[in-house]
């Protein structure tokens, strides 16, 4: 083989995943690592179900905005990560957890919780109205 068709079946390949890559940007709702899906092999149609994923769990966050049965929001909250992390290909771990920390009403420091992501370790304000119910009952 010559270097003549090596670069051309390079730039077809190349050519190739740049049309990927468009389409993959065209239904990311929420900022997902296009590249890393792509590499990972994730089919665009499983990428599309991973922005439903997403949008299972923003609607979970307003949930506990609204502090209306936080435990039970907290747990479906909790399953829908690990749903993530699954469709993404990446083993099943809490440690890499942090959506519970995003609503608006959560008064846990959330800096230093995005530090602790994939440590078992977690920061709690015990005046939290989502966390409260976590940190007493453990």
């Amino acid at each position: 083989m010559t270097w003549r068709i090596i670069f051309m079946k390079k730039n077809e390949i190349m050519e190739e995943l740049l049309d990927m890559y468009d389409e993959y940007v065209k239904v990311n709702k929420h900022g997902l690592n296009v590249k890393l899906a792509i590499s990972k092999g994730i089919s665009l149609e499983d990428f599309k179900s991973l922005q439903d994923l997403y949008e299972v769990a923003e609607g979970f966050i307003e949930q506990l905005e609204s502090e209306v049965d936080v435990e039970q929001t907290l747990d479906r909250l909790t399953e829908t990560e690990f749903l993530i992390q699954d469709a993404w290909g990446f083993s099943k771990n809490e440690d890499y957890h942090y959506f519970s920390f995003r609503p608006k009403n959560c008064l846990c420091p959330k800096l230093d919780n995005m530090d602790r992501i994939g440590t078992r370790y977690r920061v709690y304000n015990s005046i939290c109205p989502i966390h409260n119910i976590k940190t007493m009952g453990d």
